[in-house]
């Protein structure tokens, strides 16, 4: 089950991970993301959960979260997949960014 870790992390008050110098300087924070979650539905929909985190990497410490269900409407499996997939990878990656853009907004890291 890939998706109990997952979830389990997005519940911690404090990152199980550590972070030092050089890829971390005194005074910046780490934001945790997490794809949840990635589905093709019933009725050509994908469906794309991205969880995030804003984390004080000296303590650990949660300072943020939100999490965002995206769910749009595609193309057809065949079409999706065909050739290298490109409509998949663009569909996908489009629904990724909007789920993650949306995460930062209510995070209070881009504007509304």
């Amino acid at each position: 089950n890939w998706y109990q870790p997952v979830a389990t992390w997005y519940g911690m008050s404090k990152t199980p991970f550590s972070y030092a110098a050089p890829e971390v300087n005194p005074g910046e924070r780490v934001l945790e993301v997490a794809l949840s979650n990635f589905e093709l539905g019933p009725g050509r929909v994908l469906y794309v959960l991205v969880s995030t985190k804003l984390v004080d990497p000296v303590t650990g410490q949660l300072i943020r979260k939100a999490r965002k269900m995206v769910y749009p409407e595609t193309a057809d499996a065949n079409t999706l997949f065909a050739g290298d997939a490109s409509a998949f990878k663009q569909t996908f990656a489009a629904a990724g960014r909007d789920a993650l853009r949306s995460n930062l907004r209510s995070m209070g890291l881009l504007p509304k």
